[in-house]
């Protein structure tokens, strides 16, 4: 089990070269390690000599426990890290979610704003809303031609990404709004904006 666990050092320790470059071909690679695993034990009694049969097979459980042990680990510092991206996979969908929620609220004032003047707001302060807005959010943006709502971020690892609220009618004079992943993909965006397009908008 040592040979196959530490096949690398195994092989390079006990000078087997052959086996220890083909394990740096993919597919072969493999293959070679599970020859050495299954062979190892007979190769090292072979290619060395022992002082005694308890010496060889001290040496052996060595090799054993030194493989379990790197594997063990390999494994701790893997789970760590998994955790560790999903924390902070989690802590930006949080971010988003946050910014979507206030551009919703943004995009309220601004639906009523249409409504009643039958003209797009040139900017969320037209609509009576302060220019301030939450560090995670670089800039609230109405496109002229459509109503499109364009947020931008300013956190980190999405800073400068935007994704979008579409406008459309509901009824005769509500309007709702679509969000639209825009340059995110849709795991790391909430449910509600897992859309790419939307049809046009004009002001009745």
């Amino acid at each position: 089990m040592g040979a196959f666990l530490c096949v690398f050092f195994w092989t390079f320790h006990h000078k087997k070269w052959m086996s220890f470059f083909l394990l740096f071909i993919p597919v072969v690679g493999f293959f070679t390690a599970v020859k050495v695993g299954r062979t190892g034990r007979l190769w090292a009694w072979q290619n060395i000599q022992w002082d005694s049969l308890e010496h060889f097979n001290r040496a052996q459980r060595s090799w054993t426990l030194v493989g379990v042990s790197g594997c063990a680990l390999t494994f701790l510092m893997a789970g760590i890290l998994g955790y560790s991206q999903a924390q902070d996979r989690a802590k930006s969908r949080n971010v988003i979610s946050h910014a979507v929620k206030n551009a919703k609220d943004v995009s309220q004032g601004i639906g009523e704003y249409i409504v009643e003047h039958h003209t797009f707001p040139e900017n969320i302060e037209q609509v009576g809303l302060g220019p301030e807005l939450p560090a995670y959010i670089k800039s609230i943006e109405i496109n002229q031609k459509n109503g499109m709502i364009k947020v931008t971020m300013n956190a980190d690892p999405f800073k400068g990404r935007a994704f979008y609220l579409s406008p459309h009618y509901e009824g005769q004079n509500e309007i709702q709004w679509r969000c639209l992943r825009g340059d995110f993909t849709s795991l790391n965006v909430p449910d509600e904006c897992k859309y790419d397009a939307t049809e046009d908008f004009s002001i009745r």
